[in-house]
């Protein structure tokens, strides 16, 4: 069986991206457990590497994820935005993004803004257009305030019914499109 490496807008295979992104991770990770943490140096890690394969979409995600737990919610924003104009696709990065939007804002507020909350909806509905079956989308999207968001869209599995099924049902939604309201007939 041949494997399928797709090069991600010059910045290499997704293997390849994912290689430097562990590699550096286990870097930054060495500073983060000192005693204290040296975030700084992490943080120059994380741009020493960015400065030298800018697209990267893999080191971009972990520095954006690094900086949501550093408490840089907006240089944190602005990773995940770069690296989803790199790989509108990614299921990581979109996952990683939802996750930093809906974990609230940082203006004194409880919980998210509506805007992140919107943002966060739109952004796991196409996750979940692309990767129909990725758990974490689905996670990520049951979390969300049921007042404001109708989470219908959730597949059989998600309540519950046997793989078969879902499988079955996954069939037959080839003519769906995911919307805010749940799954509705595409509009050719």
């Amino acid at each position: 069986v041949a494997k399928m490496v797709v090069n991600v807008e010059g910045g290499g295979s997704r293997e390849e991206q994912a290689r430097k992104a562990i590699t550096l991770l286990k870097k930054t990770n060495e500073l983060i457990a000192m005693d204290p943490p040296d975030l700084r140096s992490a943080r120059a890690e994380f741009q020493a590497t960015l400065d030298r394969d800018p697209k990267n979409v893999e080191v971009r995600r972990a520095f954006g994820c690094f900086l949501h737990g550093a408490g840089h919610r907006e240089d944190s924003k602005a990773q995940f935005e770069r690296a989803l104009a790199l790989d509108p696709t990614s299921a990581e990065v979109i996952c990683s993004f939802s996750a930093l939007l809906l974990s609230g804002s940082t203006d004194g507020e409880p919980g998210p803004s509506k805007e992140d909350l919107s943002q966060a909806q739109s952004l796991l509905n196409r996750c979940l257009q692309s990767h129909p079956e990725d758990k974490k989308a689905r996670d990520l999207l049951r979390s969300m305030p049921s007042k404001e968001y109708d989470v219908g869209m959730l597949s059989p599995r998600d309540k519950g019914a046997d793989t078969g099924q879902v499988q079955a049902d996954h069939k037959e939604s080839k003519g769906l499109q995911v919307t805010a309201r749940g799954f509705e007939e595409r509009k050719e």
